[in-house]
């Protein structure tokens, strides 16, 4: 995952960039040929010329012959060295083949507004949240459980206590599912129910992928537990 990482640290730098762009790249360049902006102070406090002189971009400002300066004071423009539109679709390219690297298909991006300036033009799918988190879950679960089992032993070690030291699970929050997803979902499980292509764990699974065999066993007793109970209050 070092490219993906990589990525995300250029693209910080390439909008600090685009910002600078549009600050200081989006307007025209004026160079005075033998002239000096009326009131501006153009040289240093030894004497020596100044190679340059910042003025507000759209400013109007009256200009002078420079001392010593007998030819005729001329203007050139030069064109805006950057166009901010132009980069920020670069930009958003670039941020779209590290998503890709990351393991984010195309189909998972979702255009959110047709203004490529827009902070949120691009996101991504809920599906492609998931898939790409449970690409890392292995990996991480390994180590999750190795830290916890080691805090458990230095605990132990540290203060006699008695903590358990093996046997744990961890389950991780993914991205919840929408309310259309929901629906979707259990309209899925009841179809699969009825036509006994799945059991009442498999059921249980599609909406606690998390769960343990052991704990499935008990969310399936408490629900029939709790069924009984309203049938007979009924």
């Amino acid at each position: 995952g070092i490219e993906a990482v990589a990525g995300s640290l250029t693209m910080g730098v390439l909008n600090t960039f685009w910002i600078h762009c549009v600050r200081d790249g989006s307007v025209a360049t004026l160079i005075l040929v033998g002239g000096v902006p009326v009131g501006v102070k153009v040289e240093n406090a030894d004497g020596t010329p100044l190679a340059w002189v910042a003025i507000e971009p759209g400013a109007f400002n009256m200009v002078q012959p420079m001392t010593g300066y007998e030819g005729t004071v001329t203007v050139e423009r030069m064109a805006a060295s950057a166009d901010p539109l132009m980069l920020i679709q670069s930009i958003q390219r670039f941020e779209q083949r590290v998503a890709l690297y990351a393991g984010v298909s195309a189909a998972d991006l979702i255009r959110e507004s047709g203004d490529p300036r827009s902070g949120y033009a691009l996101s991504v799918s809920n599906e492609g949240k998931r898939a790409s988190a449970a690409r890392l879950i292995p990996q991480l679960r390994r180590s999750d459980l190795e830290s916890v089992e080691l805090s458990a032993a230095i605990v132990n070690g540290a203060t006699g206590s008695e903590i358990p030291e093996t046997g744990y699970s961890i389950g991780y929050q993914g991205v919840p599912l929408s309310a259309g997803e929901l629906k979707a979902r259990a309209d899925y499980v009841r179809e699969m129910l009825s036509l006994g292509l799945i059991t009442r764990a498999d059921a249980v699974l599609q909406f606690h992928p998390e769960f343990t065999q052991a704990q499935i066993v008990k969310y399936l007793a408490t629900a029939d537990a709790e069924r009984s109970l309203r049938a007979s209050i009924t």
